[in-house]
């Protein structure tokens, strides 16, 4: 943040009949102005130079370096740039969600100015360590449901950020499997059974019977052996699996990317990581435009907004991908109304 000097401070504007007639100003007097000024002068450019930096700590249930990268640009277009007047801690959990906790202490300790966040895990790790610190999730699923804020509209508390309609998303999800195999009778749901699985199949079941599909969940604890789950999951003989998001499956998103491959599934993931891996088709939100956004929350809070009032924000819009590449290994024919619709196609 910049400090500028008022004109009238850092410019002395001196007459030519002060240091002749002695009418304005004796000639003590303007140098005595002169010396005020440059010390003011001075005394700002120190400010600005020992400044405490702005400090951030990034807290994500795995390994997301694009996405936080997405967020440094986002910071560097608002001014805020490592090495001169920023600090990112960046920390990863690396897939073991028991480590969210220590790690959010980790970063409270540090007294970042704020905390942002991946997920909901790492938001509700967050929250429970600090009820000081701002704390930004980009994003989180039903911020209102899983007990992150009070109410879109006033958050409440230390926690703000992006979130992202769970419920909404899948029920579309599952819409788009039916329309690009219309054959469809049979789609495993696999989800964590340890975070938000539960609740988010609890909401889907009555889509499947609007679309005269059989759901059949799978609800895992964890991603400690997903060889064997994707096993049971073929034995069930299902046309398509749809996995519900989770921050466990996308920080293992290669593995089950492969798995389902390896198995023949046409599997539905949340969003573009997955089909870059390999995965067949994703719909959702542009995380990395996500985390970018998280920069502006940022910079709204150091300049004074509380996050008790700063709105939550949901994404407006919603990217389509299909893999073609495994779309021809699975002997898939997706209609053109599909791959019209779609936003990316991958070779």
């Amino acid at each position: 943040m910049r400090t500028e000097l008022p004109a009238e401070t850092s410019r002395v504007r001196v007459s030519s009949t002060a240091f002749s007639t002695g009418c304005q100003a004796t000639r003590r007097e303007v140098l005595a102005l002169i010396a005020a000024a440059v010390t003011v002068s001075r005394a700002a450019a120190q400010v600005q130079t020992n400044r405490r930096p702005l400090r951030i700590g990034y807290l994500t249930p795995g390994p997301h370096q694009r996405v936080v990268d997405a967020f440094r640009r986002g910071l560097a277009d608002l001014g805020y740039v490592e090495g001169r007047n920023l600090i990112l801690d960046y920390r990863s959990a690396d897939g073991r969600p028991d480590r969210l906790a220590p790690l959010a202490a980790e970063l409270a300790q540090l007294s970042p100015d704020a905390v942002v966040t991946l997920g909901s895990a790492a938001a509700r790790a967050a929250k429970q360590e600090t009820a000081t610190i701002p704390v930004v999730f980009a994003p989180a699923g039903e911020a209102v449901q899983s007990g992150l804020v009070q109410s879109l509209a006033r958050p409440g508390g230390n926690v703000t950020g992006l979130s992202v309609n769970a419920w909404m998303l899948n029920q579309k999800r599952l819409e788009i499997l039916k329309e690009t195999l219309p054959s469809t009778r049979r789609v495993v749901i696999l989800g964590n059974g340890r975070n938000t699985g539960p609740a988010q199949w609890d909401r889907l079941k009555p889509s499947g019977e609007a679309l005269g599909i059989d759901l059949l969940p799978v609800m895992i604890a964890g991603i400690d052996d997903l060889p064997r789950d994707f096993e049971s999951i073929a034995r069930y003989g299902a046309d398509a699996l749809m996995i519900l998001p989770d921050a466990a499956f996308d920080t293992a998103r290669e593995e089950v990317t492969a798995l389902a491959a390896q198995h023949r599934l046409l599997a539905m993931y949340e969003h573009r990581a997955f089909v870059e891996a390999g995965g067949l088709m994703s719909y959702g939100a542009n995380i990395d435009r996500i985390s970018y956004q998280a920069a502006i929350f940022i910079d709204k809070i150091v300049k004074g907004a509380k996050p008790a009032e700063l709105p939550v924000e949901q994404p407006d819009e919603f990217e389509l991908l299909i893999n073609l590449k495994t779309a021809r290994a699975l002997g898939i024919t997706i209609s053109e109304t599909v791959l019209t619709r779609a936003d990316e196609l991958i070779e």
